[in-house]
């Protein structure tokens, strides 16, 4: 009889996963569980060859990659369309999906090797309602226009740049939301990220920290008029 394979990446960081989330104030099915454990489990077997994240020890992207991401969630509606810019391998977008199934969301990310992880973790997962673009965020099919209540973004280097590709894509009253750390504050002030302009009519700066390791974090929120 074939003993059933041990996974090699979720352990003990099942507990550590369910702390941050009950922290955040998430309750997860055993299906939302099992599908964390097997993203961990491709993450770690693709970056050992493919060096997707910086982030390899399992209970470092369960804090910095999955708990970070889901850190968000209050600010995100648990239905309609979101677009993670420069997704990367898949964060913020597949945390949120896994957590808010109803949701749509498109993952954008120019890398092949990032994009076809993240074709993996669809595939494996079987996720619905998710799909990957093999592109840069300035090239989005003109018929995405108008469609998302959210775009979100964790890695693009000029929020300014992530502001004038979001906005076109926002329907009215939807966001555009930039992670960041501690130093997202001083973004806020500057000339370029004002609000309100012409862009949006209201912006905000949400501040809070990582549950388990309390790294702090600045969440900037516009809102398309």
């Amino acid at each position: 009889m074939r003993r059933k394979q041990k996974d090699p990446g979720f352990g003990e960081g099942r507990e550590l996963l369910l702390e941050g989330t009950r922290y955040l104030g998430l309750s997860l099915s055993q299906k939302q569980i099992d599908s964390f454990s097997s993203y961990l489990s491709l993450l770690l077997i693709w970056n050992s060859r493919f060096n997707l994240t910086s982030i390899k020890t399992p209970t470092l992207i369960i804090r910095l990659h999955f708990i970070d991401s889901l850190a968000i969630a209050p600010f995100i509606r648990p239905t309609g369309r979101l677009l993670d810019v420069g997704s990367g391998a898949g964060f913020p977008g597949i945390p949120l999906k896994i957590i808010s199934p109803k949701k749509e969301v498109i993952l954008v990310e120019p890398q092949r090797k990032k994009a076809n992880f993240m074709r993996e973790v669809i595939r494996t997962l079987k996720i619905d309602g998710m799909e990957v673009v093999e592109d840069r965020a300035e090239k989005i099919d003109p018929r995405m226009i108008g469609l998302f209540s959210e775009v979100v973004t964790r890695a693009l280097g000029s929020p300014d740049l992530f502001l004038r590709i979001s906005f076109p894509l926002l329907s009215t009253g939807g966001q555009s939301l930039i992670m960041h750390g501690p130093t997202g504050a001083g973004l806020f002030g500057s000339k370029k990220m004002k609000c309100p302009n012409a862009r949006f009519s209201e912006c905000r700066l949400e501040h809070y920290s990582l549950p388990i390791g309390g790294e702090q974090r600045t969440l900037l929120i516009y809102v398309k008029k």
